[in-house]
């Protein structure tokens, strides 16, 4: 089976929202003493963990000194071996041709240990083993990342170096429960070479074009974040912009860093000094928080608003608090003048939602405008529409906010929760989402310059049934727009959508037949009240993350797979717009004429429906419906005749 059926299935999933909690299963590792699971992850550190929690017992001063000596010193590298006669490196091949692969002989080697501990809103999720040695100008180095609630495993292998330490070569296996792919890059000429290969599958691979040097910055760990910082230049000081390669996803991002100074903090107890670095992510705005040794070995990676931190035992520090997020800004959208505000709203006992809401600017301060609530899709979906299951971002839901602000219509965006800013929680129900979307609405139609009375709601994908539900209650409504919305019971939907890219892909039989036979087996076990726990003998590619997210979300899924949109959509008695694409290949266009037909006999005359050409799930201009590099084309928006109907309907009601 090839490695496209890999990511149509994954692509087609997401509509199951599973990996919806990324962490579900961290509370209830948290509340147990020490597992058995965690207590394997701590033994596979081997000797290095427990060294240096021995060492915890000695001096301040002695642990500084052990830390330092444990690090690779930036000033005195270790010596290597010579290189041979023809001055190649014996331990790098293939570096002088300008065809040629890279090749690492890791045996010739002696590395270095370190230890980092993952932990996400306290809680623990793992540990990150780095082994590196430096050799003849050029950093090489594997890892091991163990993150035990998601049941998946990390393994690097790679070499940087040279000015600025750029990528040489990467290799990286990433394990699921037993199922396994790899992903190799590494420069060639003006591009740079990526390999993906699904485990029992061909390799596939593809170019990219690049200019310059690329630092490797891959996601799960923090390791990589080493030779970001030995990239910047203490001289020049300030901040500096490197552009960074994303293996996993193919894509290159741009990094900002500025060294801050020194960082008091702590080294297991004892008073301690740290060299702190501060940057973020230009696209996405992603804070990062880095901290090294005196040394300039790294000590931690943080990421404050998703709570997310690698850190070596013991490493404390005084951190200034996060940036804001929830300030006003003024933005310029083709001309026209709005203001967007962050906004946290309360969502039940200690979980917050993030948000976004754009207030146009108008001429009379004293008129009020039409607002609409936007819900996104399943899967870990944040409000801009983007998804980190994606190889970039998609920013759907924010050319519809955008557009609407264009015509004098307030919105609300949100990150639906453990996801983005929003509160990680513990096994989220179906209704936990609807509650928080109630939530978010209700802050929305109390929000200042919104006329209460013409509030609608707009429902992405999955983000569809959830606004079924919030149009067919008792919530004051004045209208509901459906884009790409399941008609079909998820079970229904799942089971066609897997099927349909089996079928696409040209799998074998055997293959199609054991994996719809797991899925109808967990589903129906789910659906029975029935715990479901996935035994891991395919051989299908992400099996084991497609089926173990199933596992880790049970009691979503069991409320999910109760909710039949038609039947919801029979009590709803709103005016509405449902839009469906073409070329959509994981909801079916349709459905578009199964919702009209229904909401149509309650609200005569007051319900419209758009079949929009040449588009896709995300409504973005494609002229095939296998393009899935159109999803996360940043060069392209949402098709003018979506964004034109939905701001039409709004301001006609």
């Amino acid at each position: 089976m090839n490695g496209r059926i890999t990511r149509l299935l994954i692509l087609s999933l997401i509509f199951v929202s599973l990996i919806a909690a990324p962490f579900a299963f961290a509370q209830e590792t948290a509340k147990k003493k020490k597992s058995k699971k965690a207590q394997k992850t701590e033994q596979t550190t081997e000797t290095g963990s427990k060294k240096e929690k021995a060492k915890s017992k000695d001096s301040a001063a002695k642990k500084a000194d052990d830390v330092e000596q444990k690090s690779v010193s930036r000033s005195k590298p270790a010596k290597s071996k010579k290189t041979d006669a023809d001055g190649s490196n014996s331990t790098l091949s293939g570096l002088k041709g300008s065809s040629a692969e890279p090749k690492i002989d890791f045996k010739e080697v002696k590395f270095k240990k370190r230890v980092y501990n993952i932990t996400q809103a306290g809680i623990d999720m793992g540990v990150e083993t780095f082994e590196h040695s430096f050799k003849d100008g050029v950093y090489i180095a594997s890892s091991e990342i163990s993150l035990v609630p998601l049941r998946l495993i990390f393994r690097q292998k790679y070499a940087v170096g040279g000015k600025g330490f750029g990528l040489i070569r990467y290799d990286l296996d990433i394990d699921s429960m037993g199922s396994v792919r790899k992903i190799t890059a590494y420069p060639e000429g003006e591009k740079v070479v990526f390999k993906h290969t699904p485990v029992g599958g061909t390799t596939e691979t593809k170019l990219m074009g690049c200019e310059g040097q690329l630092i490797l910055l891959d996601n799960n760990n923090a390791n990589n974040y080493q030779y970001l910082v030995d990239s910047y230049s203490q001289e020049r000081g300030g901040k500096q912009r490197f552009v960074c390669l994303v293996p996993q996803t193919a894509v290159t991002i741009e990094v900002e860093i500025e060294r801050t100074g020194f960082v008091k903090g702590k080294l297991s107890g004892a008073p301690a000094e740290y060299i702190g670095y501060s940057g973020r992510e230009t696209g996405q705005g992603i804070e990062i928080r880095v901290l090294t040794f005196s040394d300039g070995s790294l000590a931690s990676v943080e990421f404050p608003q998703k709570k997310f931190r690698f850190a070596a035992d013991g490493v404390e520090a005084e951190l200034p608090p996060p940036a804001r997020i929830d300030e006003t800004r003024e933005i310029n959208i083709n001309g026209k003048h709005a203001f967007e505000k962050g906004v946290f709203i309360e969502s039940g006992k200690d979980v917050k939602i993030f948000g976004k809401i754009i207030t146009p600017v108008i001429g009379d301060p004293t008129y009020k405008m039409p607002a609409a609530l936007i819900i996104a899709g399943s899967g870990p979906t944040d409000g801009d529409g983007n998804s980190k299951l994606l190889a970039g971002p998609v920013n759907n839901l924010k050319n519809v906010a955008e557009h609407l602000a264009l015509n004098n219509v307030v919105t609300l965006r949100y990150d639906k929760r453990c996801v983005g800013y929003s509160s990680v929680v513990s096994d989220p129900s179906f209704t936990d989402y609807v509650d928080d979307a109630r939530k978010a609405l209700e802050f929305l139609s109390s929000a200042p310059g919104v006329d209460p009375k013409r509030v609608f709601v707009i429902g992405h994908s999955e983000g569809g049934l959830i606004a079924l539900k919030l149009a067919a209650g008792k919530n004051k409504l004045r209208g509901l727009i459906l884009m790409a919305a399941p008609f079909e019971t998820f079970e229904k939907v799942l089971t066609d959508q897997a099927a349909d890219r089996f079928n696409q892909a040209g799998a074998a039989a055997i293959e199609k037949e054991k994996f719809m036979a797991e899925l109808s087996y967990a589903l129906s076990t789910i659906k029975s009240g029935k715990q479901y726990k996935y035994a891991g003998y395919l051989k299908t590619p992400d099996s084991g993350m497609i089926f173990g997210a199933l596992q880790a979300n049970q009691r979503f899924i069991g409320e999910i797979m109760a909710q039949d949109p038609a039947k919801i959509a029979a009590d709803v008695k709103l005016p509405s717009l449902v839009l469906n694409a073409d070329m959509d290949i994981q909801m079916k266009p349709s459905y578009m004429d199964g919702f009209y037909n229904i909401l149509s006999k309650n609200c005569p005359d007051r319900c419209e429906k758009l079949m929009v050409k040449g588009a896709n799930h995300v409504f973005k201009p494609t002229s095939s419906p296998k393009d899935l590099s159109a999803y996360t084309d940043s060069s392209t928006k949402v098709v003018p005749q979506a964004l034109k109907a939905v701001a039409d309907f709004v301001n006609s009601k």
